[in-house]
Parts: structure tokens; C-alpha cells; sequence
């Protein structure tokens, strides 16, 4: 809603505000809705639970087909739910112990870690039957994470050895193993596919390794002054990397082509699983011990007050991006969280992206390429900086039946000049000086005319854009969308 105040202030405007003299006014615009503003109250909303298998442990998602694919170390088997209904639509039979999943959405292909037979599964997402089994290099022993390059065709594995397996999507062959040394495990991986950049961090050490994936080569390990390192996510966009010290409860941030640490948050307690929405810019992370998830600003690193609450014992953690979903794997609840940015149509787009929020319109079609979808912009054919209601002509943001009180004319909106008060013809309402352009200026007549009534005079019917019979504050509040704006063409 937009903010309205009575003050006492010399006419002018900054920021977007209008001020009058007197008792007034107003307007500022509503904020836009950042992230930053979203995530300083509640997280993301628990919308549905589904029941799976025996011991979930990782999540991946296929954006394209609006498929959900779940581990299942008990059962060794794949669970597949249904992203639109929220339904399980299928079980897969993979290795032993299944752990880390990734999806090759291209493809369509899921590759699948299974610890306890030093195999990576690769499943047919039309069929959902394993088509292939892989085995990385030797030194990848007990492979416990994977993630895919789609445009290099790499997979790269880890396990609890200190080499990175990195495979052919194509052939599935092992083509480069790059050693990060420590003698130890690295039992997590992410990449940037923009980039090519690979990201590994390792127990021992406590370090990142940063690794050219056109190359295979080790480019530089980064000590994180954190005690055991292990799950971490990539910000495409702004080419950052968030990894989770399990021990010490924090989240460290840095730069994904320096290595540099930039920042970090601390977390509610040992953190299992973290991806990062790049589509609305959060991050978001699994408190294994507290049964919880945390929405984070990838930007500012700044959190919501309030974590979600989930199921127990949390771990992987999985996301549909444009829909502004959630899936995450509750190890010992034996369930997957959905959890929901606001989506008030229900139509897979959440409202920080959709052009219609209010309305149903999955495609997002848009004719005239402007800020409203075809569903809900009543002008589908002119492309215009603000919205439209319903019953208006000349899209001039002011329905016929306003300018037909007010005396404007409702099928054309822009004066013949740019010259100010030149003009007998009246055709924008909220350009009361006829120069095919709203600012403050267009605002000042209501200065005189302020809380009076019909007939007047001081009281127009020119300037009550609500038609109310008195001028006040709320025919002002047109004004914000229209501020610093042309006329139509």
C-alpha cells in the first residue's frame, strides 16, 4: 500500500514523494519488493509434507519437466514427486546407500552418488529407469556428492578420498581427476556453469579449493578459519559462494572468482544442506539439529527473523526457482518439506517475478513487453508504465467514467504541446497543465482546493479523481504511479 501522511512541508518533490503546503500529503510510493524486504519478517511458508521413504537425504530438481527427485539411503532407491501436484509419482531402484543427486535438466538425466558400492546411477527422467552406472576414478572412493557443468557435459564426484572425479555426461568415461590434497575427504561439490569454476571445500584444512573446469587444474585453496567445512551452494549471478562450517555454525560468503571470504551469517545449528535461488536472489539452508530453514538475502546476508520450521533432522535441500518453491529432505521424519515464497495464483511463478501476481498466467505471456502480463493488463497491445484498470480507453491509467466526471477526454491521454496551459483540449487527468508530462507542478491546484466540497468553489470537479465530492488526500494517490511520467504516444 502506498504510504500517506499528513505533513507540513514547502511544495516540491524528492524520491518519488509529492509534498504541498499545509496539511497534507503525501505520497511516497510503496517500496519495491526486494528480497531484503521480504526476508526481514517471516520465511517462506510450509505449504505441503509428503510422506517417502526410508532415510532421505539429498534433493534435486528438474526445473524444466517440474520434477522433484529425493535419495532414499534406506531404501536405496530414488523417490520422484510431482512439483504441480506435490504428489509422489514414482520410486527408482539405484545403488547401495544412495546419497548426492544431481540433475543434468537438458538432459534430462539424474545422476545419483551411492556410497556404499562406489557407483553413480544415471536415471532416464522420461522413463525413470537407470539407463547407466558409473564408476569414478579409484581415488573418489565412497562417492557422496555430485554436480553438473550442462554446458561443459562434466559431472564431478567427491567422496571421502581427496580427489574430484570428473566425468563425461556424454560417454560417462572419467576424463580428469584433480587431487585438492589434505589427505583427506571433500565430501561436497558446486559449480558456477557460467563460470566453469568448481567449487570443493575439505575437512582437513578447513579450506575451499577452487578448480578451472575448462582445465581441471586446482586454482587456489582458501582457508576458511572455520572447523569442518562441508555443504555449500553457488550464486550464478553474483558469482559468489556460500559454504557451511557444520561445527562452527556459520555460513562463510565469498567471492567465486578471487576466492576472497566477503562475509557470513551464523546459522540455528550443524547445517546439512544450502542452495541459492538466483531468480529472487536468497539463500537458504537446513539447521539439522533445530529442524529448521533459514531464508537468507544473498545480497545483504541479511535473514529473516522468523525460520521455517520443518520436519526432523533436515538435510538436503532443493529448489524450483521461478515458482519460488522449496523441497527439503527430513532425514529422520522420513518426509519432504514444501515450503513456498508467496505464489497468491498458485501458478508456479512466485509474485516477486509473476506479471500478473493475482492472476493465473503460468506461460507469463506478454504481448506489448511492458511490466503486465496479457492476463491482467487491460491494454495488451500498448506498452505503458503504469496499470491499467478495467474500462479504460485510452490506457491513461484512468477509467471512462473518471474522465468523463472530471471533464478529460477518455479515448486520447496526450496534449497537442508540451507547452504548459496552451491548450483548451483537457485529456490526461493527471496532467493538469497540458504539457504531456506528470510531475509536482501538475499537483500544485490542489493546494487551494484542499478539503473542500461540492459545489465549491474552491472545490473542481476537475481535480476529484475519486469522485467523492470533496477534494482530500486520497485524489493525490494516483499520482504515485504517474509521477515523473509522459503522456502515451
Amino acid at each position: 500500500m502506498p504510504r500517506i501522511a499528513p505533513v507540513s512541508v514547502i511544495l516540491g518533490s524528492a524520491a518519488g514523494a509529492i509534498f504541498l503546503v499545509g496539511v497534507i500529503l503525501v505520497v511516497s510510493p510503496p517500496s519495491p519488493l526486494t528480497t531484503e524486504a521480504r526476508h526481514t519478517g517471516a520465511g517462506p511458508d510450509v505449504v505441503a509434507t509428503i510422506s517417502v521413504g526410508a532415510g532421505p537425504q539429498d534433493v534435486a530438481v528438474n526445473p524444466i519437466t517440474n520434477r522433484i527427485y529425493v535419495t532414499l539411503s534406506g531404501d536405496d532407491a530414488v523417490q520422484i514427486i510431482d512439483a504441480v501436484s506435490d504428489t509422489v509419482i514414482g520410486v527408482v531402484g539405484v545403488g547401495n546407500q544412495p546419497m548426492g543427486i544431481a540433475v543434468d535438466s537438458s538432459a534430462n538425466r539424474v545422476y545419483v552418488a551411492n556410497i556404499l558400492d562406489n557407483t553413480v546411477s544415471v536415471i532416464d527422467g522420461s522413463t525413470n529407469a537407470v539407463v547407466d552406472v558409473l564408476v569414478p576414478d579409484g581415488d573418489t572412493f565412497e562417492p557422496e556428492d555430485l554436480a553438473i557443468n550442462e554446458a561443459l557435459g562434466r559431472l564431478y564426484v567427491v567422496g571421502r578420498g581427496p580427489d574430484v572425479s570428473v566425468m563425461s555426461t556424454t560417454t560417462g568415461s572419467v576424463v580428469a581427476t584433480v587431487n585438492v590434497g589434505f589427505g583427506g575427504s571433500v565430501k561436497n561439490v558446486a559449480v558456477n556453469s557460467i563460470t566453469g569454476r568448481v567449487y570443493v571445500p575439505s575437512g582437513p584444512g578447513d579450506s575451499l579449493h577452487l578448480i578451472d573446469g575448462m582445465s581441471n587444474t586446482l586454482v587456489t585453496s582458501i582457508p576458511l578459519l572455520v572447523n569442518n567445512p562441508r555443504a555449500l551452494a553457488v550464486s550464478e549471478t553474483l558469482d559468489r559462494v556460500f559454504v557451511a562450517a557444520f561445527t562452527d555454525l556459520k555460513v562463510k560468503v565469498l567471492d567465486g572468482t578471487s576466492g576472497a571470504i566477503q562475509d557470513s551469517f551464523d546459522v540455528e545449528s550443524h547445517v546439512m544442506g544450502v542452495t541459492v535461488n538466483d531468480a529472487l536472489g536468497l539463500v537458504y539452508v537446513t539447521s539439522f539439529a533445530a529442524g529448521s530453514v533459514a531464508a537468507i538475502d544473498a545480497c545483504t546476508c541479511v535473514g529473516a527473523a522468523d525460520l521455517t520450521t520443518v520436519g526432523a533432522s533436515p538435510s538436503g535441500i532443493g529448489i524450483l526457482p521461478i515458482a519460488g518453491k522449496i523441497y527439503v529432505a527430513n532425514s529422520a521424519s522420513n518426509t519432504v518439506s514444501v515450503l513456498q515464497e508467496p505464489d497468491d495464483d498458485a501458478d508456479l511463478v512466485s509474485n516477486i517475478l509473476d506479471n500478473c501476481p493475482t492472476v493465473f498466467n503460468s506461460g507469463q505471456e506478454n504481448a506489448d513487453s511492458d511490466a503486465w502480463g496479457d492476463a491482467c493488463d487491460n491494454c495488451p497491445a500498448t506498452i505503458t508504465l503504469w496499470l491499467v484498470p478495467t474500462g479504460d480507453a485510452d490506457c491513461d491509467s484512468f477509467t471512462d467514467a473518471i474522465e468523463t466526471f472530471v471533464g478529460t477526454d477518455s479515448i486520447d491521454s496526450c496534449a497537442n504541446t508540451a507547452a504548459a496551459n496552451d491548450e483548451a483540449d483537457d485529456r490526461w487527468p493527471a496532467d493538469t497543465n497540458d504539457n504531456q508530462f506528470v510531475n509536482v507542478f501538475d499537483v500544485v491546484p490542489y493546494i487551494a482546493a484542499l478539503n473542500s466540497v461540492a459545489p465549491g468553489p474552491p472545490y473542481t470537479a476537475r481535480l476529484d479523481l475519486n469522485m467523492s465530492g470533496d477534494i482530500n488526500v486520497f485524489d493525490v494517490v494516483p499520482f504515485i504511479q504517474l509521477l515523473n511520467k509522459g503522456c502515451l504516444p
